[in-house]
């Protein structure tokens, strides 16, 4: 297993968020968008480290990038404009 692979493995599937800022909310897990973004994140880390020859090879680009679902957004209906107005 490459490395990198198992903290994304694990970020995906087991990781549960327990947020308690200024909006506490129950526990969940980590949404598939963010686990995206951390991958992105430590590919660029990883093709920085390599291009200033700090390791030989770059390890992220051995795991696959995490799939995200269609994000569908709500829209308002013509009622709830006109309620708001």
């Amino acid at each position: 297993m490459p490395p990198g692979w198992s903290f994304l493995a694990w970020l995906s599937q087991e990781y549960v968020a327990d947020p308690d800022g200024l909006a506490p909310r129950e526990a969940a897990p980590g949404p598939a968008k963010s686990v995206n973004n951390i991958h992105t994140n430590l590919s660029a880390l990883s093709h920085w480290a390599l291009d200033e020859g700090l390791v030989k090879v770059n390890v992220i680009r051995q795991v696959e990038r995490p799939l995200i679902g269609e994000v569908v957004v709500r829209t308002f209906t013509p009622e709830e404009v006109e309620a708001l107005l």
